[in-house]
């Protein structure tokens, strides 16, 4: 196979598990090979597309639950699709009207309508805390479990046990840092949530000479695109 070939083949494996993962996202429909060919123009026919997915789910990228079902995409996945997305530097893209009344309420320090007009545009459970004062806010834990898909009571817990525990975690973690914390995004467990059901999205942003600290959690499903635009947003309104 030739060097240009196989960059092709290369480009479109890629193209197809990305379109895989935004699809799934959007929809929240197990990804099928019948579903991509419809929507997409890969260059390829079904059987191929069906091939690209088995070598992904292989690959611990996909996971099929049932032999003749589709797929979903794992926590592999989504670092891998958030790891690319981070590297498009995305334009920070905001509606022009939610987006100035965010920040003017962020620059006015009014923290409890801040996470309330992100939970509302997101549809995410959003935090803010400010180690200094040792102030915490949030809102949107209702959209959160509106868009988890979860049924285990075990895991349900989890998430409960997460939220309750969040201005612990995140006075903790904020001590025991040694520099400013950047824009950062985990899928699965991190630092502040336990939960492998979870996404979370933080940065520290400085307002005033006081450290704030932005946070969005929501399921892994959730639509990073759209907030990774907002952290942009927020961080040329702060600079």
């Amino acid at each position: 196979m030739s060097n240009v070939n196989r960059k092709i083949m290369d480009q479109r494996t890629k193209s197809i598990l990305e379109t895989s993962i935004e699809e799934f996202i959007e929809t929240g429909k197990p990804i099928t090979s019948g579903r991509l060919y419809k929507k997409y123009d890969f260059g390829i026919k079904p059987a191929m597309i069906r091939r690209e997915l088995s070598d992904w789910d292989n690959a611990d990228f996909l996971s099929q639950i049932h032999t003749a079902g589709g797929r979903i995409p794992t926590n592999k996945a989504y670092r891998f699709f958030v790891k690319n997305l981070r590297a498009e530097n995305l334009e920070p893209k905001v509606s022009k009207r939610e987006g100035k009344e965010m920040i003017e309420k962020f620059l006015s320090n009014e923290m409890n309508l801040v996470t309330k007009m992100m939970a509302k545009y997101l549809n995410t459970l959003n935090a803010i805390y400010e180690p200094n004062k040792n102030r915490f806010f949030s809102s949107g834990l209702e959209d959160l479990f509106e868009n988890i898909e979860i049924e285990e009571k075990d895991e349900l817990k989890e998430i409960i046990r997460d939220f309750e525990k969040l201005p612990q975690r995140l006075s903790e973690a904020v001590n025991n840092k040694d520099k400013k914390r950047e824009l950062e995004i985990y899928i699965g467990e991190n630092p502040f949530t336990k939960s492998n059901y979870l996404s979370l999205i933080s940065e520290e942003f400085n307002l005033n000479n006081e450290e704030i600290l932005l946070l969005t959690i929501g399921p892994r499903r959730m639509d990073y695109r759209k907030s990774i635009c907002v952290y942009r947003f927020f961080e040329d309104e702060t600079n």
